[in-house]
């Protein structure tokens, strides 16, 4: 092993079959880096990873060539390597996935009121709406609208029709029955005493409307947590990851890692989802070229689909940080990333404990028992009102007295169905999340982000500014790879390539 010294004037051949230290080969690893970059024109895309893999003897594949003891060894680059489906090296091939397709919300309706989305097979879902236009019309004019309670999508699918039949029928039926007691002799009617059963409906009505309203706003709450606290972390990690890694990682030679991260993310979106939704196929990722057959089938041999989005981000975690110790980045920056991705796994947490943990399920029930015994009081009392009208004659107040029950019995059922569609934000409704047009945010986010980076200044090492120069350099990684070698083979060979102390 020779010495420091004897090593300060060793071509780089023989310096690189020396058998250093690790700490010692990546400090001069360092410092070789710097002095090729200074001295080639090519410096901006010298890839340090295949220096450091030569180096250190780690990672090289075996069908590259290594660098060879010796002085006179031309330096060459492995060129980049992916595994595809069959789990052979092999370039990667044309992506179907770009970045701009996502921006593109599909089948987005704009109306005055409302803007709709419409997903591929999926149920149209309410983006936004105009609240000044909404206010405008009213709710009698817009309530057999989209979106409504009244939705036919809605209406049909709920039990709402069948309660309100159900109220009406005990109406009737405590009327006739009401009738049927006196035998037919409306007289006695008039003097029938309805005062306990109006004070039961007093005490029973004053306890639901309390706790059917606590119980409404917490349901509102969770559905509020879900989209701002669990759901918005995941995004946000997504997007702070994407705006690091183009500033960190704007080479080109790190354009497949910035779009397998693109890749992963987005598909990691629409894993939470599915997994929300308890569906299990995976072709569709695979057909929008999000993931590989060989990726999917082993996301797909997992056993919890909550473990798929987590997966995911676990790879997008080790290859950003992979990526960034290649680029020599700082250790900051790396921590910045890491703690994005941790951020994103922990908003896929939050969102596997909303829908796991559901409210008490005996607090649930006494909440449906006091609705179910509050709308049938109100509709016994309104029978034995509707008797008691019409032995006065009052025909008139027949009629109000039946509207007004079945409006309070509507409400009441609307309000419980409505708990029901907003404790599952992820399903096929028209108030759940439109995954569709989050993605098309995100997307145009990155997007700005990564086409930002076109056109921004460059600084030397003086503190000047350059605009960036158009200069192409679209070659292939191949041709590349064999001028870079050949150069400084070149450089090592005729022992003229200068050597850092």
């Amino acid at each position: 092993r020779p010495s420091r010294a004897g090593r300060a004037g060793l071509p780089v051949g023989m310096l690189l079959a020396s058998p250093l230290e690790k700490e010692e080969s990546e400090a001069l690893l360092g410092n070789v880096h710097g002095s090729i970059s200074a001295c080639l024109p090519c410096w901006q895309r010298m890839p340090s990873r295949s220096l450091h893999d030569a180096w250190l003897g780690v990672g090289a594949p075996a069908t590259e060539k290594t660098i060879s003891r010796g002085s006179g060894t031309s330096l060459r680059t492995f060129q980049r390597r992916s595994i595809n489906d069959e789990g052979s090296s092999a370039p990667l091939p044309e992506q179907r996935f770009t970045l701009r397709n996502v921006t593109v919300i599909p089948d987005l309706k704009p109306d005055k009121l409302m803007t709709v989305v419409e997903g591929p097979g999926r149920m149209p879902k309410v983006l936004r709406y105009d609240m000044k236009e909404l206010v405008m019309r009213g709710g009698i004019k817009t309530m057999l609208g989209f979106g409504t309670i009244l939705d036919h999508g809605w209406y049909a699918s709920s039990g709402l029709l069948r309660c309100l039949c159900v109220m009406a029928l005990i109406v009737c039926s405590s009327m006739l029955l009401t009738i049927a007691g006196v035998a037919g002799d409306m007289s006695q009617l008039e003097s029938l005493n309805t005062a306990p059963l109006k004070l039961l409906m007093h005490h029973v009505n004053s306890m639901t409307v309390f706790v059917t309203a606590q119980y409404v706003v917490i349901c509102l709450g969770r559905w509020w947590a879900i989209r701002t606290l669990a759901l918005q972390k995941v995004y946000d990690a997504f997007t702070s990851l994407c705006a690091v890694l183009a500033t960190a990682l704007h080479g080109h030679r790190w354009h497949q890692v910035r779009i397998q991260v693109q890749k992963y993310g987005f598909a990691s979106m629409e894993l939470l989802f599915m997994a929300a939704r308890d569906e299990t196929d995976l072709s569709r990722l695979v057909a929008e070229g999000l993931l590989s057959s060989r990726e999917a089938d082993f996301l797909q041999g997992q056993p919890v689909p909550w473990q798929r989005p987590m997966t995911l981000w676990s790879w997008i975690m080790r290859m950003t940080s992979d990526s960034m110790q290649y680029q020599y980045t700082a250790v900051s920056a790396r921590g910045v990333v890491t703690g994005q991705c941790l951020q994103a796994i922990k908003g896929i947490n939050l969102v596997t404990k909303y829908l796991d943990s559901q409210l008490p399920f005996a607090y649930v029930h006494l909440v449906m028992l006091m609705v179910t015994v509050q709308n049938i009081v109100l509709s016994l009392k309104t029978g034995v009102d509707m008797a008691s009208s019409l032995a006065h004659h009052n025909f008139w107040m027949v009629l109000p007295e039946a509207a007004g029950c079945m409006v309070v019995c509507f409400i009441y059922q609307s309000l419980l169905h409505l708990s029901c569609l907003v404790l599952d934000p992820f399903g096929d409704n028209a108030l759940a999340f439109s995954m569709e047009a989050q993605e098309g945010y995100l997307a145009a986010s990155m997007l700005a982000a990564y086409e930002a980076q076109e056109e921004c200044l460059n600084v030397a090492a003086d503190g000047c500014l350059w605009p960036k120069m158009d200069v192409e350099i679209e070659s292939s990684s191949d041709e590349y790879s064999d001028s870079f070698g050949s150069e400084v083979g070149s450089l090592s060979s005729s022992g003229s390539m200068p050597v850092p102390g």
